[in-house]
């Protein structure tokens, strides 16, 4: 399954940017009520993400450049 219906309210793909052996390719993805989200830099590529709810249920994404000499870098700020 791609998404967690309990965790993911709405999901727009993006089928144009999937890879075959990787998960499908999201344009936006929103959530419902979490109790928590981990979020984790993997390499200067790629970032993990994980949103949970009910203790085990987990959806994960992942954030990467598609371009290896690519890095990425991740900004949060109050609003």
């Amino acid at each position: 399954m791609d998404i967690d219906p309990d965790i993911v309210k709405s999901v727009n793909w993006e089928p144009e940017n999937d890879k075959p052996g990787l998960m499908r390719a999201i344009d936006e993805i929103v959530t419902g009520p979490l109790e928590s989200v981990h979020i984790e830099r993997m390499d200067d590529g790629c970032y993990w993400m994980a949103f949970y709810k009910n203790g085990e249920d987990r959806q994960v994404i992942v954030i990467s450049a598609n371009n290896p000499r690519a890095k990425i870098q991740a900004r949060t700020e109050v609003q």
